[in-house]
């Protein structure tokens, strides 16, 4: 009997293995197909060049004085801008690279924020985060393969998310003690991570602020002492957060939209901006009203066994759900006051969107009945992403391949000691090209996505000759 028990154990050990192993590389591939079929577009032809002497960057010891030019004249976001910089001066082939694994440590950080450890028991899980980042981010290509955009709406995330990985922990972790060296050292530490996440993204750093506050609260509910470092990360994303937002680059570029609006402006994209969340977030919505329907009716059974303040405590369960979810609207309703909210930017909302579903659904039984309806979902959810899929990889092969012909004639043009060249611009069709539907090109050569575009290949002139 025993050993028959072993030899299961051990086959189900090697499935587990196989079938994480086997989901992994899929992720990998597909994802990395996407990649290498994106191609350079706007701000890669600027961010190749140092924001200081407008030369081509050629070491990472010239980003610092580029980032420190940036901030003065273009926005605050030095740190995912200098990531661009990085990646740029690296090379696109070892940035699809270096992209897939960003993107896997993206959906193993979703998976620890919702489930409270690395250790992955369900692959699929994985495999879902994924599919619904894929189906539900209206600017996929621009958020997560685009090299400038992934750097800020891919690796701004994941900044923020390993941030807090301490502050999670500690939910868990209860009361904990440490030297007086040891907090100071904590404290110092959690000050600079603090200051380096809050100043990444404009919403995800309003919403890690407010995590922070979520968390802290959370501690106080369950009892869990109060550490310096708590506070001085609180502290660092808050300067960081304030850096961001109050740069002078990014408020000229504020001023050029009108400056701050009226409260029934933003009353007016706030409404707006919840029906673009349900038209955007959908599927992901759908899944939290279904998994919360289970934990209340979960918790309704209990209610009836239990009396007075006791009932209030089973919902205590929860706490860590309810910080993401304020985190999650935090992203979404700090841009009422910006003039502009792009759909790339709305990556990170989904991001948070997706570690409280984690979260809900860690607070759900395992039980038959949904064991059932979660295969339902999942398959459902996979064959919308196949067809969605397949559309995405014909667009961007398609779109490859006519980047490369006009790079072609563009390297030709130069060759040949040609001051001005005249190429068709690249139009996008879906979100899951980073170019959009207006194109890469202007008819105008004098307008700046022409302008930077003949910098980096070394031409006087680029000219359209597309455009309507």
């Amino acid at each position: 009997m025993m050993k028959a028990r072993s030899i299961a154990q051990e086959r189900s050990r090697a499935w587990y293995i196989i079938s994480t192993a086997f989901t992994i590389a899929l992720i990998s591939l597909l994802f990395y197909v996407l990649n290498y079929l994106t191609p350079m577009y706007g701000d890669d032809y600027s961010y190749v060049n140092s924001f200081a002497t407008e030369q081509r960057i050629t070491s990472v010891w010239q980003i610092p004085e580029s980032q420190f030019a940036h901030y003065f004249s273009m926005n605050g976001r030095v740190v995912t801008h200098a990531l661009a910089q990085v990646f740029l001066l690296l090379g696109d082939d070892l940035f699809n690279l270096l992209n897939v694994a960003g993107f896997l440590f993206l959906l193993f950080l979703i998976h620890f924020h919702a489930y409270g450890t690395w250790k992955v028991t369900q692959i699929w899980k994985l495999a879902l985060a994924a599919m619904l980042l894929f189906l539900c981010a209206p600017a996929f290509g621009q958020s997560f393969l685009w090299i400038t955009g992934s750097s800020n709406y891919l690796y701004g995330p994941i900044i923020v998310l390993c941030f807090l990985i301490p502050y999670r922990v500690q939910v868990q972790a209860g009361v904990t003690a440490y030297s007086r060296g040891k907090e100071i050292l904590l404290a110092l530490a959690a000050l600079a991570a603090g200051l380096i996440a809050g100043w990444t993204n404009e919403n995800t750093s309003v919403a890690l602020v407010a995590m922070i506050l979520g968390f802290l609260v959370v501690y106080r509910i369950n009892h869990v002492r109060y550490h310096a470092w708590h506070f001085a990360g609180l502290a660092g994303s808050a300067i960081g957060c304030y850096m961001l937002i109050t740069g002078p680059g990014i408020q000229n570029r504020w001023n050029t939209f009108g400056g701050f609006d009226s409260w029934k402006a933003c009353v007016y994209r706030g409404i707006r901006y919840t029906r673009t969340m349900v038209d955007y977030l959908d599927l992901i919505i759908l899944l939290f009203l279904l998994l919360l329907a289970a934990y209340l009716i979960k918790k309704g059974v209990r209610m009836t066994k239990v009396k007075g303040k006791e009932k209030i405590l089973l919902f205590q369960d929860s706490l860590p759900t309810l910080v993401y979810l304020l985190g999650f609207f935090g992203s979404v309703y700090s841009m009422v006051v910006a003039p502009w909210f792009s759909d790339r930017v709305w990556s990170g909302c989904i991001i948070l969107a997706l570690v409280t579903l984690g979260n809900l659904d860690a607070l759900v039984d395992a039980s038959k009945v949904k064991k059932g309806v979660t295969l339902v979902v999942f398959l459902c959810i996979l064959v919308l992403f196949c067809g969605r899929f397949h559309d995405a990889y014909l667009e961007l092969d398609d779109l490859h391949t006519q980047f490369e012909e006009r790079e072609e004639t563009i390297l030709a043009a130069v060759a040949a000691g040609e001051s001005t060249v005249s190429v068709p611009r690249l139009c996008g069709i879906t979100g899951y090209s980073c170019i959009t539907q207006e194109g890469d090109l202007e008819a105008d050569s004098d307008s700046w996505r022409n302008i930077t575009m003949a910098r980096y290949y070394g031409i006087d002139e680029i000219q359209c000759n597309n455009a309507e």
